[in-house]
């Protein structure tokens, strides 16, 4: 796995201090999207989110007090840095993690 550049490490730490609040900071410079991927990133990382556990767009707007686009667009940016994938008529559900070989 590549090494983390200085701005991934201050994001990475930034979510991890928002997992241990889980409240969003509307004073942050992210969106609130990116701080809910964010989250459910760490989680992902920390195995707080098993594989194949599935992701609700409508249960985390309710926990993040959220529209539902934030929460939609947090889904997607989890699939796009493939920590999620999203099946047609199923759902979004975490990523299988390949172990280190």
């Amino acid at each position: 796995m590549a090494t983390k550049t200085a701005y991934e490490r201050q994001h990475y730490v930034k979510a991890n201090r928002a997992v241990r609040d889980q409240r969003l900071d509307s004073l942050s410079p992210l969106s609130y999207a990116e701080q809910i991927a964010n989250i459910l990133r760490a989680q992902i990382e920390q195995s707080e989110l098993p594989a194949r556990t599935k992701l609700s767009a409508h249960a985390e707007a309710r926990r993040f007090g959220v529209a539902l686009r934030s929460a939609n667009y947090a889904l997607e940016m989890l699939v796009t840095s493939g920590h999620a994938v999203a099946i047609v008529g199923r759902g979004t559900f975490v990523k299988e993690r390949r172990g280190k070989e």
